[in-house]
């Protein structure tokens, strides 16, 4: 608080860092000198009648408003000063301290000047003003209003990246914000300085209001930050939100948690439901040493033996005293338009006349469908107008499913996203239910993979996009079973199972979907999962297995997904990088990976 305030401060009186009141505002800096004023005399234990006899009001004020007073009459500048020594006898007798008046003097400083909790960031092609309230907005020139790109929790991903010399210097670099609905913004800075610096304004924005234990690049996170998210650290939240989160998690003996002090960051407490430790005399390297050590060790808390078990780590966007609530109108900015649209809680959908599609030869079979090529006809503006659709019927062994059918029809019909199927429509014909969908050109994606001999590379970009396009969805378990098909050549992953249990799949209707449900639900209570594929990184089956926690709290968010596979794809560049300056003997057993222009063009059905 005392550097927030004293900076601010001296922004406003020297008319810094874009802090400068115009002066039709005088009456209100005057306020601010006011309790200027006041807090010195709190200060240096005096009376404000003696402070002022020694400090001048003007030397409170901005240069402007000093100059705007001087030009004054006489006898308006003798009010100014009346008045002033009228209201400070008043202040003088009321018991306000000297913290609260640097808050109060704060709060009034950024309703007389707006700019004052903002950043601005002028590039070649736009302005970018970042703040608390408003979020990202950018405009081309200062004759026209904000624009808001986004809010902070919209954010899915921040990428900085050096460009060639001849756009930019050197030491130029450019960042691209992509908000959840994919939706980019770039923005070209000269200088790596000025990118660094906007990255950790965004970054530190990021943590206040969305996700107190997230970073977005790993040049501008703090080191402690870093060593909390190795060692399952909370931040210094309370010890009334610690010890209901343990019980809320249904702790079990040992269950503990670890969080920072709240007043002295260099310190840790360490608590379980019953006990707390605020410092262990045995020296450890890290906090993850010493919880490990603990595990395997009994430790003594109040004379009672604790061996500490499973840690309560922190959750991605956790609401905590660490995460500021904002009432901002911004916030409820629909990051789409078509954001809104899909929480609707009745089904709409566009019909089409079964006579405008023409059926074409048969693709296959799905879990519940079958689904053939075809063609929509549609009569625009006098003309007629053919689209190839994939055409999806229901079959009339699961025709009870028909509601959860229409459902997802509505569903996918109201959401539009680059790396989504559009649902065109449903049509239905006697007993016939059919969903129509833009037809993909490779076809689905597990056929795709039995078929074709893919790369590493390829497979992490098929997963980011479909981490973006999940995220757009909240479906962080399907993700992790995608992810597994991926890299375990489109197999099914229910082969993993028993035999016998699989033969249910052979009983129709309702009865195979309960046995089957409960079936599955009992053996991943007993923390079986899907083994890792053949050749898959470390690092993609751990995001498996973090997406498959039973417990929905417990799974990542998609922005941590996304930043994992980002991190395992620049792994796989420095692996691309020493196989081509490995001899030629060494390169004949890699796969050769496609091309940037083929990766890019794939759509499929997932």
């Amino acid at each position: 608080m005392p550097w927030c305030y004293f900076q601010s401060r001296s922004d406003f009186i020297s008319g810094c860092a874009g802090v400068c009141p115009p002066v039709s505002v005088i009456q209100e800096c005057l306020g601010l000198a006011v309790l200027d004023l006041w807090r010195t005399a709190k200060e240096k234990n005096q009376s404000v009648k003696e402070v002022c006899r020694t400090i001048s009001y003007k030397s409170c004020l901005p240069e402007t408003h000093r100059q705007e007073i001087q030009h004054m009459t006489r006898l308006a500048r003798y009010q100014i000063r009346r008045n002033l020594k009228r209201f400070l006898k008043k202040l003088g007798r009321c018991s306000v301290g000297e913290q609260s008046l640097k808050l109060k003097y704060l709060m009034e400083l950024s309703a007389v000047e707006p700019n004052y909790s903002s950043e601005t960031f002028i590039t070649s092609s736009f302005t970018m003003r970042v703040s608390g309230d408003g979020g990202i907005q950018t405009r081309s020139s200062d004759d026209q209003d904000w624009q808001t790109f986004c809010d902070f929790p919209q954010i899915a991903e921040i990428n900085m990246k050096r460009v060639c010399p001849e756009q930019l210097p050197a030491e130029g670099r450019v960042v691209t914000l992509t908000r959840q609905d994919d939706r980019r913004l770039e923005v070209e800075f000269e200088t790596m300085a000025m990118a660094l610096s906007f990255v950790s304004l965004v970054d530190n924005y990021f943590r206040l209001t969305t996700d107190s234990s997230h970073y977005f690049c790993s040049e501008v996170a703090p080191p402690s930050l870093l060593q909390d998210i190795d060692s399952h650290c909370h931040g210094p939240i309370t010890s009334e939100f610690a010890v209901h989160k343990l019980k809320r998690t249904g702790a079990k003996n040992g269950t503990f948690l670890l969080r920072r002090s709240p007043k002295e960051f260099d310190k840790f407490f360490l608590m379980n439901e019953k006990f707390q430790l605020a410092g262990i005399h045995s020296s450890f390297d890290s906090l993850r040493q010493l919880t490990d050590f603990y595990k395997r060790n009994t430790l003594l808390l109040s004379d009672s033996p604790v061996t500490l078990g499973s840690c309560c780590p922190p959750q991605a966007k956790e609401l905590s005293n660490l995460i500021i609530i904002r009432n901002s109108s911004v916030r409820e900015m629909p990051s789409s338009p078509t954001q809104h649209r899909h929480r609707a809680n009745h089904i709409q959908f566009h019909m089409i006349k079964h006579e405008d599609l023409i059926w074409k030869e048969s693709l296959g079979q799905g879990s519940f469908t079958h689904i053939y090529r075809g063609c929509k006809v549609d009569q625009r503006d006098g003309e007629t107008h053919t689209t190839d659709v994939l055409l999806k019927v229901l079959d009339v062994e699961h025709k009870s499913s028909w509601e959860s059918f229409f459902e997802a029809a509505s569903f996918m019909s109201q959401i539009s996203h680059k790396h989504l199927l559009l649902v065109y429509g449903v049509s239905v014909h006697k007993s016939k239910n059919i969903m129509v969908q833009e037809f993909v050109k490779f076809g689905a994606l597990d056929l795709y993979l039995k078929r074709l001999s893919v790369s590493l590379s390829w497979k992490l970009d098929v997963a980011k996009q479909l981490a973006c396009t999940l995220n757009f969805l909240c479906d962080k378990w399907s993700f992790g079973t995608t992810l597994w098909e991926i890299f375990n050549g489109g197999e099914i992953p229910l082969r993993q199972l028993d035999p016998e249990q699989l033969s249910l799949q052979r009983i129709g209707g309702d009865v195979q979907g309960s046995m089957m449900a409960v079936y599955l639900l009992n053996i991943l209570r007993e923390n079986w999962r899907l083994p890792a594929p053949v050749m898959c990184p470390p690092k993609v089956y751990s995001m498996m297995m973090q997406c498959w926690a039973f417990s929905g709290e417990d799974r990542p968010s998609f922005i941590h997904l996304q930043d994992l596979i980002e991190s395992s794809i620049q792994d796989e560049r420095e692996g691309a990088k020493e196989w081509e300056a490995a001899p030629e003997k060494q390169k004949s057993c890699r796969a050769i990976p496609q091309s940037d222009a083929e990766r890019n063009s794939l759509t499929f059905v997932l």
